[in-house]
């Protein structure tokens, strides 16, 4: 992204993104700061990265819509405007692989309270701020599993299934505001908390699934998180970026 994407009325824009104390979310909080954005950087954690006028912290569970209203309010007072949404949070590592015979109702509606009804509230909430900015962008997080599939694991897959079609209604809506919605659908990334919650095995079977049998590293989602909230992709909406070195091809 180039300074003159990141501009906005003579002020730098002001992107909100969740998950921000771990994993992805964090490495998205730093690349947008890099990048000379300014960050309110939300999660039901404790935010450990360092505060500063270009970064503010806010804890918020974005399965609470009033926890959603309330911090997105409050991130809009603080900056003066808000331009753009990251949605990182998620329900994951958390989630333990089963047959979905044996997924109670209370795990699967937890899961979809994380990862659709938290899309859903900060896309409704931020919307009218979006507007009020004159447009923007919001970046949802779907998976590179929706487009195969994967055993035992059906609450993810079905959430961030979901996401998919989320963001193609959103477009709609919103394009007539200059609002644009995607979605980034990743691969197995390697992060601290992957690392420490996944074994090597398991690792290296997802890998081995890939047409490039690289891991994937958290900067290269951040590239094209920073893509899809620049102005470098003015002309792109409603659609899904697969970023998993090929792993949604399928087996030949």
């Amino acid at each position: 992204m180039s300074k003159a994407d990141l501009t906005t009325n003579g002020a730098d824009p002001v992107v909100v993104v969740t998950g921000a104390s771990q994993g992805i979310g964090a490495e998205i909080v730093d690349f947008a700061r890099k990048e000379g954005w300014r960050v309110a950087a939300f999660d039901v954690k404790a935010f450990e990265g360092e505060q500063s006028e270009r970064v503010r912290a806010w804890r918020v569970d974005i399965a609470d819509e009033g926890s959603v209203a309330t911090a997105l309010a409050d991130a809009e007072r603080h900056f003066g405007r808000l331009d753009a949404l990251v949605n990182a949070a998620a329900l994951f590592t958390a989630l333990d692989h089963k047959p979905f015979t044996e997924i109670d109702v209370d795990e699967w509606d937890r899961v979809f309270s994380v990862n659709v009804r938290g899309a859903f509230l900060l896309s409704k909430h931020i919307t009218p701020m979006l507007r009020r900015a004159g447009g923007g962008s919001i970046v949802l997080f779907s998976s590179n599993v929706v487009s195969f599939g994967m055993k035992d694991f059906m609450h993810y897959v079905s959430s961030k299934a979901a996401v998919v079609g989320m963001v193609r209604g959103l477009a709609r809506e919103l394009g007539s505001d200059g609002i644009r919605a995607n979605a980034v659908a990743p691969g197995f990334v390697t992060t601290e908390v992957t690392a420490k919650e996944r074994t090597d095995d398991y690792r290296e079977a997802l890998i081995a699934r890939q047409v490039i049998p690289v891991p994937t590293v958290p900067e290269e989602i951040c590239s094209v998180v920073g893509f899809l909230i620049s102005d470098q992709s003015k002309a792109m909406t409603g659609q899904t970026l697969f970023v998993n070195r090929g792993t949604h091809m399928g087996a030949v």
